[in-house]
């Protein structure tokens, strides 16, 4: 089997992830977030209008960390997103995978989005 057909079986399992390009592949599709995917969809509802606060989204793997980095328009209210947990549990899951602490910044500012 190639790096990509293992890559498309990890992002479709999901929850067992058997190589770093599968990784990214997950970690590319559950982040692709940004407001670009919310504001063409037709459905307007509370939590498409707070993912369509997110202008941008950026990751870090570092030795010891795996950071998300998002870049919003204004607050996020966890609260609405909680529907939507996939976005911040598959990096959790991942940065566990890899043996790493999970970070999620909100504007530069690290943010607990469980609380």
């Amino acid at each position: 089997m190639n790096v990509l057909e293992e890559a498309i079986k990890d992002h479709s399992n999901g929850n067992h992830i058997t190589s770093l390009v599968g990784v990214a592949l997950v970690l590319a599709d559950k982040l692709d977030v940004t407001y670009h995917r919310t504001i063409n969809s037709s459905i307007q509802d509370e939590m498409n209008r707070e993912v369509g606060k997110i202008k941008k989204v950026d990751i870090t793997i570092t030795e010891n960390e795996l950071t998300v980095f998002y870049e919003t328009s204004g607050p996020l209210n966890f609260e609405i997103l909680r529907g939507w947990e996939k976005a911040f549990t598959i990096p959790e899951k991942i940065s566990k995978y890899l043996g790493k602490k999970y970070v999620l910044k909100v504007n530069g500012e690290v943010t607990n989005w469980r609380s």
